[in-house]
């Protein structure tokens, strides 16, 4: 059974997570954390629309797992980059803040589908 990844808030917020992530860096020149925090936060809604498309509820599961865990990546880097000075206590607390939720939301739609 596949999903309309389009419609689903979650992968259009991860799509934001995504982007504001990769603006947190532009003119940056440290890029070995701007290419990890990117490819993390682009793992997210990436994951969500491959699981939707995929045939069955436990595959759709399984890769909103892979997308939960990749917040848990991305709010990981957050927080060292911003120990490290490389981005901004206000844009840290942003990804992080938005991380978590995002987590959050795709928990609950995981228990829904597993139900």
């Amino acid at each position: 059974m596949t999903h309309n990844f389009q419609n689903l808030a979650i992968w259009k917020r991860g799509c934001e997570l995504a982007e504001a992530t990769y603006k947190a860096f532009s003119g940056s020149r440290e890029n070995d954390f701007k290419s990890q925090m990117v490819r993390s936060s682009l793992s997210i809604p990436s994951n969500i629309a491959e699981g939707s498309e995929r045939r069955s509820e436990p595959d759709f599961i399984r890769f909103l797992s892979y997308a939960k865990s990749s917040a848990a990546e991305l709010y990981t880097q957050a927080t060292i980059a911003n120990n490290l000075s490389i981005i901004s206590p206000d844009t840290a607390q942003h990804l992080q803040k938005e991380s978590l939720e995002l987590a959050s939301m795709i928990e609950a739609l995981i228990q829904r589908l597993a139900k």
